[in-house]
């Protein structure tokens, strides 16, 4: 039964860019109706333009993460050192 596909587990789902997070949360709620117990919602680019936050909320995601390349209120895992080991290996 897919209703269940995802009963009792943490689903992640990451994108490269969250704009207005429309499409993720249409995945969001999704995987919340297939039973998921948390929804953990990630982002490369968390740009999270207008209500973007208010939607990922709404729609189920449990926490929403993203990386410092923008400033933003997910923005919590830094690319200072890959960056910085790129340099260096260059």
């Amino acid at each position: 039964d897919s209703s269940e596909s995802f009963s009792g587990k943490t689903v992640i789902i990451a994108d490269d860019i969250i704009a207005t997070g429309g499409t993720m949360a249409l995945a969001i709620k999704l995987a919340r109706e297939r039973g998921a117990s948390q929804v953990l919602t990630l982002g490369t680019h968390p740009l999270l333009n207008k209500n973007a936050l208010y939607t990922l909320k709404t729609a189920g995601s449990t926490a929403i993460i993203g990386t410092d390349s923008t400033d933003s209120t997910a923005s919590q895992v830094s690319l200072a050192k890959l960056i910085g080991d790129s340099i260096q290996n260059t």
